[in-house]
This record gives structure tokens, C-alpha cells and sequence, in this order.
């Protein structure tokens, strides 16, 4: 029972966090999308920063050697906080990287990264994505 209560509280203080984050966010999307055209790009701008802010934070988490559960809710709010450059470099670079490829690379990226999207993919198949992403990038 105490292993049950432990894991509900971890994952109502985790999505309460993300959610926090998410509704500010929706917010600013929500202003954002009154100013015609500017806000198509703030809207994409700012949920591709929050979403790797969100990846970010939970790298360092880990790599601190901390669990999700043996943080508060303010620790993963300084995490996110804390890896926001992180996260706004990763996307500078990918969409550098981007820029920097063929046509036909281009291509492939959007249908290796649609063929990502699908739940139901084996590990094998997406260590076999990871490897074709790796070639396109280098």
C-alpha cells in the first residue's frame, strides 16, 4: 500500500509541475496568437522550449543521480528553470543542422521522425531510427 501512495504522489507532484508549466505556457500561446502571424511562431517557439526544458530537466535530474520521486515539486521547477539554455541551444543547433541539409535529407528527417511518433515501434526499430538520424546529421 505505502509503495502505491509513494508512486501516486510522485506522479501528482511531476504532473502538476509539467502542468504548471504547460498552462503558463498556454497562456502565452493565448496572447501570443492575438498578433497575426508572430503568433504562429511564438506558439511553435515556445512549446518546442518548454517540451525540451521538460527533457532537459529530467536529464539532469538523472544525471545528478537523483530519482523523480526524491524531488519537490519547487527542486523540478528549478531543474526546468535551470536547463532552459540548455534546451534553447539544443533547438539553435538542430535547426542549424537543419538549414545545413539537402532536400532530399530534409525529407527523410520529417518521415523518420513522423515513423517516431508511432507507440507501438520495437526498440530495435527505433535504435535502426537512430542510427539513419545519426548519418543525416553528421
Amino acid at each position: 500500500m505505502k509503495r502505491k501512495y509513494k508512486a501516486a504522489i510522485i506522479i501528482g507532484t511531476f504532473s502538476s509541475v509539467v502542468l504548471g508549466a504547460v498552462m503558463g505556457n498556454l497562456a502565452l500561446k493565448v496572447g501570443a496568437s492575438l498578433i497575426p502571424i508572430l503568433g504562429s511562431f511564438f506558439n511553435s517557439a515556445t512549446t518546442a522550449t518548454l517540451h525540451a526544458a521538460i527533457g532537459w530537466g529530467i536529464y539532469k535530474i538523472y544525471e545528478d543521480g537523483k530519482e523523480l520521486k526524491d524531488i519537490s515539486k519547487k527542486e523540478f521547477r528549478q531543474y526546468m528553470e535551470n536547463s532552459k539554455s540548455e534546451a534553447e541551444e539544443s533547438i539553435e543547433w538542430y535547426k542549424e543542422m537543419c538549414n545545413k541539409l539537402s532536400e532530399e535529407d530534409r525529407k527523410m528527417l520529417k518521415t523518420l521522425q513522423k515513423k517516431l511518433k508511432n507507440k507501438n515501434l520495437s526498440m530495435a526499430e527505433r535504435d535502426h531510427i537512430n542510427r539513419q538520424l545519426k548519418i543525416i546529421f553528421q
